[in-house]
């Protein structure tokens, strides 16, 4: 990537295998922080491909990064309530606490704000300033978040 695309984009791509299997991958036995981590782990590709293509990071990498990491948050840790016996049988910690535990809670309160994260950076990327994206994006994104909010509600209500 160094030699053959840019500097900054190789220096993203090293970070972020670095950061996969020397902190993400052992956290996952750890600590439910993984989750975080593996959402940082998730943004850096598409702004990898923003620095490819730029060589640089404007305001629409920051914003494609930010929809990656937000969108992470409800849908991972969902799957990790869904399969969470699976999960502790593999000796994974994916979350917090138990059900109805008030650790559960904050985390369940973690997607119902990362799905208001996403709808903000989808009215961004469609802003004049970063216009990375249609108004038809926009209109369809907001119809999927709304849907996706409604799922996240749920699962604060019920987790």
């Amino acid at each position: 990537l160094y030699v053959a695309v840019n500097p900054l984009t190789a220096a993203l791509g090293a970070a972020n295998v670095v950061l996969y299997a020397m902190v993400y991958t052992p956290l996952k036995q750890v600590s439910f922080w993984n989750t975080w981590v593996g959402a940082v782990v998730g943004a850096i590709p598409p702004m990898m491909g923003y620095a490819a293509a730029t060589g640089g990071l404007p305001a629409g990498a920051w914003v494609m990064g930010g929809l990656l990491f937000s969108w992470q948050m409800p849908h991972f840790l969902t799957l990790a309530y869904m399969h969470r016996s699976d999960y502790r049988a593999g000796g994974y910690k994916m979350l917090p606490g138990e059900a109805g535990s008030p650790a559960l809670r904050r985390a369940t309160a973690a997607c119902l704000r990362h799905v208001a994260y996403l709808q903000g950076l989808c009215v961004a990327a469609a802003s004049p300033w970063v216009a990375i994206v249609t108004p038809w994006f926009l209109a369809e994104a907001s119809l999927l978040n709304a849907a996706f909010g409604y799922c996240a509600w749920r699962f604060h209500r019920e987790g």
